[in-house]
């Protein structure tokens, strides 16, 4: 049977067949657009040459130490179970370069030692398509 026969006789398999033809396509519809999204991202940012320049830091943000919890479907057991990750401390700079700004995470040592308005030192690219600004180091 192919991918096409498939489709059409789930399609007309009323009423189940149909209601699980409706989430299959929903499904291959979200897939597509998350590979299209990932493709996109993939070719607009990666091997792209390196400019240096400045930037202003607009804002700077701290973000504490943490856990999540989720929850996660074990087969085996028949339930969820829960799942905690730990998430470190974060210090992270907006920084402006032009017209354009783009967040990036430092060390604490280089976040406290600048404040906002510092012109800081960076190795920056822009995307190919986007021309969205791509931070790659601060000096």
């Amino acid at each position: 049977m192919g991918f096409f026969e498939f489709h059409r006789d789930m399609a007309t398999d009323w009423p189940m067949g149909t209601f699980l033809f409706i989430f299959v396509v929903i499904l291959e519809v979200i897939v597509g657009v998350v590979v299209l999204a990932l493709l996109f991202w993939l070719v607009d940012s990666r091997f792209l040459p390196h400019s240096e320049g400045s930037g202003v830091i607009i804002e700077k943000e701290f973000t504490p130490a943490h856990t999540t919890t989720t929850l996660t479907y074990n087969a085996t057991l028949k339930m969820s179970t829960p799942s905690t990750i730990y998430h470190p401390d974060e210090w992270s700079l907006l920084i402006k370069i032009g017209q354009e700004d783009s967040w990036i995470s430092v060390s604490e040592q280089y976040y406290n030692r600048h404040e906002t308005g510092d012109v800081i030192s960076l190795t920056y690219s822009r995307g190919r398509f986007s021309h969205g600004v791509y931070i790659k180091t601060v000096r």
